[in-house]
C-alpha cells in the first residue's frame, strides 16, 4: 500500500465519537465514487457520499419499488446504489449536460454488471 500511496479501506481519520446504537460509527468512509473518478481522470467531488450511508438510508426509509430521489445529484451515488440494491428506482437532479452523460454511462455500466 505504501508503494501505491494508498490508504487501507478500514482507514479512519477520527475515532468513533459515540457508542450510542443510533450513531453509525462503522461507516467505511473510503467507499465512494471518487475512486471511480480517479480511474477515469475526472475531477473529484469535494464531499462524496459514502456507500454505507446511502445504502442504509435507502433500506431504512423506503420500500421496495419506491422511487428514490436525490435533489442534489452529486456523483449520482444515490441512483447508483439504489440500482445496486435491485429493489428501487432512482432519479437525481443535475445541471451540467457533461455530468449527466457521465452519470448515465455509470448507471449503464452498473446495470450491466
Amino acid at each position: 500500500m505504501h508503494q501505491r500511496k494508498a490508504l487501507p479501506s478500514t482507514f479512519m481519520s477520527l475515532a468513533p465519537g459515540s457508542w450510542h446504537p443510533d450513531v453509525w460509527h462503522d461507516v467505511n468512509r473510503m467507499q465512494t465514487l471518487n475512486g471511480e473518478q480517479a480511474r477515469r481522470n475526472l475531477e473529484f467531488h469535494i464531499c462524496p457520499l459514502q456507500f454505507d450511508i446511502v445504502d442504509r438510508l435507502i433500506e431504512r426509509y423506503s420500500n421496495e419499488g419506491d422511487v428514490v430521489y436525490d435533489p442534489f445529484g452529486g456523483l449520482f451515488t444515490v441512483p447508483l446504489r439504489a440500482l445496486k440494491l435491485d429493489a428501487y428506482v432512482a432519479t437525481a437532479c443535475r445541471t451540467s449536460p457533461d455530468d449527466v452523460r457521465w452519470d448515465y454511462d455509470r448507471l449503464d455500466l452498473a446495470a450491466a454488471s
